[in-house]
């Protein structure tokens, strides 16, 4: 997946507005794409969540959350082979609000630029 976005800083709190608005439409596909996964140690902290997606022409977006131990932050990574798929599901602040929430409700992105 050629496609990478600067990884996303994730902390608890309400979402975008401060109102939890997740479509449950949202919510139950997150649930679908959700890899089985025991989680894997890295050397700054563990990756815990997995998820994999794909567009109806077949283009396919890859999500892992990692909880870094020097942070205590959770750090949400995207890659695709599709720019436009990649600026979709997370090019605004309300759409990236909006993805985080259906993928860990609960949490939401701090404001950061999303590309190199």
């Amino acid at each position: 997946m050629p496609f990478q976005l600067t990884p996303l800083k994730l902390v608890a709190g309400k979402n975008f507005g401060e109102v939890a608005h997740t479509l449950h439409d949202a919510m139950r596909l997150a649930l679908l794409s959700t890899i089985k996964f025991e989680g894997d140690s890295t050397s700054s902290g563990m990756f815990t969540d997995l998820w994999a997606f794909m567009s109806p022409k077949g283009k396919r977006v890859m999500c892992v959350l990692g909880e870094q131990e020097d942070e205590n932050g959770k750090v949400l990574h995207i890659r695709g082979d599709d720019k436009q798929l990649l600026l979709c599901l997370v090019g605004t602040m309300t759409s990236r609000y909006a993805f985080i929430s259906a993928l860990k409700p609960g949490l939401r992105p701090l404001h950061q630029e999303i590309f190199n």
